[in-house]
């Protein structure tokens, strides 16, 4: 019983968020390979970075961090001085002496700027970061590297850095960074926090590891090809010394980054069901009983063991539970003794002075013997599945009446390949969207080094369906590019070559998937006064896809689906795909534009490109479908075919209904508003700009309510308890602040720069907005949050603002429009 029930979780596993399987790790290793390789390939072929961490292995949780290791240039490491040529260069060489297994002190051997040395960049002496010990040998200190990491100016535009400016959190350097409208995290305003390594390139394996390659194995993983393509994988030093050490700033740590990703990555479907059953299990059952003890990196490196002491060939998802307990007693051994050897680096302990304090210890064994004799509803509470949780309740969790309820359920039976392969198409689309996300915002010289570089390097390690959206997109960005370029020369020969390039690439992307390649070519004509041929091609794409479904894998809508049928297109909960779809032809993709892209994206869009300049996050994103009608209605009316201009308009109103619940709708309600405001429906277009803006708190308040929050602990921290007061008048043209003794305006605030205002959610007394500043001879506007404690209900200005805005959009109407006869109000000024 407890083996079916055991392949019911595995089944689980399969569908849980976007999949945890082998395909999915997959999924994540093209993810993983594109992403870096773009990179490599816009530096010119010079920087390297690479990612680790759960969400490049493919078992990444809602609340994992980002992980990146940079590749240090002009810096090579070997451990025969003698067998290196040299190189131009900084070389040094490994000396372990007195150094635990995994650790290495780096002498200097020799010391030679090359032309893309990082030191130089950042106007930094190498020399620097050498130190003599107490007998007088000089070492690379990777205490005073990591320093320099740290100290890199946060002048430099973001553009020239070679990396990102971060802080030290323990051994790792984290670049923290808001997600201000939620495309990454899920929800606006989330920090993210991404965690850097920064390494040195080893000339070969270290020795102690090359026992790893010629190791006898009883089993077969991992197999011959696996050991032979992994040793030929580069190892690097990273700036972490050994704590017990006296030497600790001297020291450096061995990293197996690529090894370990690439082992991860071959895992079968049980076997990264099982490691990531155990990270589960530690994060939310262990870790908090004795802190900063065990890791994921604990775990991994378990079922790495096991893996290799065991045939995994008879692993099923019929022993998934048993495996669980099975590693559970092995890591509880482990504890035991004290030792867990690194994979890589056997000599090395993972557990060295781990589980000092005895009661700790004692506790975190007593739990994992608990959690081995009660694994079946240990493991359903941390996988945190709705319908396994309703039924393990429901039957009282008695597992003979539980696993009665799951066979009658058909997702886990006859349906279960198809939701499978669903789920991970889905995967799969939303993966390759995060790539369009990481090239959207490069410049046209970084697009075409990268469109060269895969065209004359085309690589093995991205399998085909993936690399054929990265090139697609890569295609439609260079075209968009060569578009923007055409609008700022003068020459008009040049003009036309780069608009027939534009056209050339954008017409090359247009198959990257059901609607959105072609609704960028449809911009593209627009955008040249072509409206004829962007009516075209949007007819087009109506017909081509008459009565077909796809998969919808964006943000901009909770329905996951997309249904062209009868010539119109909706919005559904879920498609129905054949497994032998076309993997293009079985999505419809966000479209997605930068803040640069201003210039080539139609007038109410470049609104919201604007919006969206200097933000960490700065390019924005539409449903597709909310995207074609909107460019239909503005090309019917272009036209001046008034009744297709107002059919769409009507479509436009559906999809941004169904698209309810979507993040960022208020884009779509803008575009929405615009489309009214063309046909002279001033009422509805006010309607949705309001509509809008009330969206807009999920947006903008969070920022206003963190600034708050900030402003008065600063206060309360400094015993801060009176301040400058000022009267605040509302009007239909601006926001002053004057000085209540001489009634001397303070400051002015246009109406058109206020983009957000909040009252605080428990404060009444406090309100704060965000403002627009734009400043002379600077291309893109910055914004402020401004506070204030009042002596009124905040809620009070909130709602004057909104009164005034109200105001202020009936100003610019038509003074003999019937349709705002009797909405006049008085223009008297607010007062907060």
């Amino acid at each position: 019983m407890e083996a079916e029930i055991s392949d019911i979780i595995s089944k689980s596993l399969h569908l849980k968020g976007l999949g945890i399987s082998k395909r999915i790790a997959s999924i994540h290793r093209n993810h993983t390979h594109s992403i870096d390789q773009l990179f490599f390939a816009g530096s010119g072929e010079i920087l390297r970075h690479y990612h680790g961490g759960s969400c490049a292995e493919g078992t990444s949780i809602l609340e994992s961090d980002l992980d990146k290791m940079m590749v240090v240039p002009g810096v090579i490491v070997c451990s025969d001085v003698d067998a290196i040529q040299k190189m131009n260069c900084h070389i040094f060489e490994m000396n372990s002496n007195n150094c635990r297994p995994g650790f290495t002190k780096l002498t200097p051997v020799h010391i030679e700027n090359s032309e893309y040395d990082l030191f130089q960049m950042y106007q930094k002496n190498i020399r620097e970061m050498l130190e003599k010990d107490e007998r007088g040998n000089l070492w690379f200190s990777s205490e005073k590297f990591h320093q320099f990491l740290l100290s890199i100016p946060a002048s430099i535009p973001p553009d020239k850095r070679a990396l990102p400016t971060h802080y030290r959190h323990g051994p790792a350097a984290t670049c923290e960074q808001t997600d201000s409208q939620g495309y990454i995290a899920g929800e606006p305003g989330t920090k993210i926090e991404i965690d850097y390594s920064h390494g040195l390139l080893m000339e070969e394996w270290p020795e102690e590891a090359k026992e790893w390659i010629t190791r006898q194995r009883h089993y077969c993983w991992p197999g011959k090809a696996l050991v032979e393509k992994i040793s030929n994988f580069d190892c690097h030093l990273v700036p972490v010394g050994d704590k017990s050490s006296n030497h600790q700033h001297l020291e450096w740590r061995i990293s197996f980054l690529l090894c370990e990703l690439e082992l991860v990555w071959s895992f079968s479907d049980i076997q990264i069901q099982l490691y990531f059953l155990l990270k589960q299990i530690l994060k939310l059952e262990i870790e908090s009983l004795y802190p900063d003890q065990l890791s994921s990196y604990h775990m991994k490196t378990a079922v790495y063991w096991y893996s290799e002491t065991d045939d995994i060939t008879q692993w099923t998802g019929y022993e998934l539970l048993d495996l669980v307990k099975r590693c559970l007693i092995f890591v509880s051994c482990c504890i035991e003794k004290g030792e867990l050897h690194h994979y890589f680096h056997r000599k090395r302990n993972l557990l060295f002075e781990k589980f000092i304090d005895a009661k700790g210890k004692l506790l975190v064994l007593n739990k994992i013997n608990h959690l081995t004799e009660t694994i079946l509803p240990t493991v359903i509470k941390l996988l945190a599945q709705p319908h396994l949780d309703r039924a393990w309740t429901k039957c009282s969790e008695d597992p003979e009446r539980f696993l009665g309820y799951c066979r009658s359920h058909d997702f886990l039976g006859p349906s279960f390949s198809k939701l499978r392969y669903k789920n991970e198409l889905r995967s799969l689309f939303k993966q390759v969207f995060s790539v369009f996300v990481s090239m959207v915002e490069s410049k046209i010289e970084t697009l075409r080094l990268q469109s060269k570089y895969f065209e004359t390097k085309k690589t093995s390690e991205i399998d085909e369906d993936f690399f054929y959206f990265l090139i697609q997109f890569l295609d439609l960005r260079l075209g968009i590019s060569f578009q923007k370029e055409s609008m700022k020369d003068q020459n008009r020969i040049h003009i036309e070559m780069l608009r027939k390039d534009a056209e050339v690439f954008i017409l090359k992307g247009t198959e990257l998937d059901a609607l959105s390649g072609y609704l960028y070519l449809a911009t593209f004509y627009l955008n040249v006064n072509k409206t004829e041929m962007a009516v075209k091609v949007l007819k087009t794409l109506i017909m081509k896809h008459n009565d077909a479904s796809f998969i919808y894998p964006g943000w901009c809508s909770q329905k996951k689906g997309i249904k062209v049928s009868s010539s119109i297109c909706r919005q559904i909960e879920g498609p129905f795909i054949q497994e032998d779809t076309c993997v293009n032809n079985a999505v419809g993709f966000d479209v997605i534009f930068s803040a640069d892209d201003v210039s080539f994206v139609p007038d109410p869009v470049k609104f919201e490109c604007i919006l969206v300049q200097n933000e960490f996050d700065d390019f924005i994103v539409i449903h597709p479908v909310v995207y074609m009608y909107f460019m239909m209605t503005i090309t019917f009316y272009k036209s001046g075919n008034l009744s297709k201009t107002l059919e769409n308009l009507q479509k436009l109103d559906t999809s941004v209904n169904e698209a309810k619940g979507g993040m960022q709708r208020f884009r779509a309600l803008n575009l929405l508003g615009y489309c009214n405001f063309l046909v002279e429906r001033f009422n509805s277009a006010y309607k949705y700009y309001i509509a809008s803006i009330e969206e807009t708190y999920t947006f903008g308040e969070p920022l206003v309510l963190e600034t708050m929050r900030q402003i008065m602990a600063a206060r309360a921290i400094h015993n801060v308890f009176r301040m400058t007061e000022s009267r605040l008048v509302v009007s239909s043209d601006n926001m002053k602040l004057i000085d209540p003794s001489t009634n001397i305006v303070r400051t002015v605030f246009a109406l058109a720069d206020i983009s957000f205002w909040a009252a605080h959610n428990e404060n009444k007394r406090l309100f704060g907005f965000i403002t627009r500043n734009r400043q002379t001879g600077l291309p893109n506007p910055s914004f402020a949050c401004h506070v204030f404690e009042c002596n009124v209900s905040a809620e009070e200005i909130c709602s004057a603002i909104q009164t005034a805005t109200k105001l202020a959009f009936q100003a610019l109407m038509p003074s003999n429009d019937p349709s705002l006869a009797g909405e006049k109000s008085s223009g008297k000024d607010s007062e907060g």
